[in-house]
């Protein structure tokens, strides 16, 4: 009895040993993202607030190709705030499509830059529906980022961008066309799983 668990044991045990070995390249070829930033930010909070950079993209999705890697991100943001002359409310979505390229340093760390094509819708009524804005943002976006592979499944990854973006505003009726800049720094960082 105690040879046929034994040789029982290491069977098993073997097929496992042999599953772990296979290479995670040829296996896994997409990655999707969660932000983490906030969660992070209210774990090591050393100054004890409340207060967190809210993120530009909650959700990203990366397909892995031999040249150039499809991005895709998500994200946004819904406040209602009930006053006492009224109620303040938002809603911004933003969305990214792009490309970017890869390079392995060692067998943790990977390097990218790549660029999005972006784009930023924003609504907000202050009070009453009489006092109102909304912004349509196209821009393009040349990026930079670091990912540091936890194991073949799991990676953090932090990314840092220059945006340039054509915005159209209107107030109450009032209509702008402008031309913004800005730079997105890796503060944000990104739980990353690949399947």
């Amino acid at each position: 009895m105690k040879k046929l668990t034994l040789l029982l044991f290491l069977l098993i045990g073997g097929t496992a040993t042999n599953a772990q070995d296979l290479p995670a390249e040829d296996i896994y070829n997409r990655q999707v993202g969660v932000d983490v930033t906030g969660f992070l930010a209210r774990i090591f909070n050393f100054s004890q607030t409340n207060t967190f950079t809210q993120p530009v993209y909650y959700l990203t999705y990366r397909k892995l190709k031999e040249k150039n890697n499809f991005r895709f991100g998500v994200g946004g943001d819904i406040l209602v705030q009930g006053t006492g002359g009224g109620t303040n409310s938002s809603v911004i979505l933003n969305i990214r499509l792009g490309q970017d390229k890869e390079k392995d340093f060692g067998k943790h760390w990977q390097a990218y830059y790549g660029w999005d094509f972006k784009t930023n819708l924003a609504f907000a009524s202050i009070g009453s529906s009489d006092n109102s804005t909304t912004q349509i943002g196209l821009g393009f976006a040349p990026l930079v980022g670091l990912q540091f592979k936890l194991n073949s499944r799991l990676a953090v990854s932090a990314e840092a961008a220059y945006n340039l973006f054509l915005t159209v505003f209107d107030q109450n009726g009032s209509t702008n066309v402008g031309f913004l800049t800005s730079f997105s720094p890796p503060n944000s960082f990104y739980l990353i799983y690949n399947f």
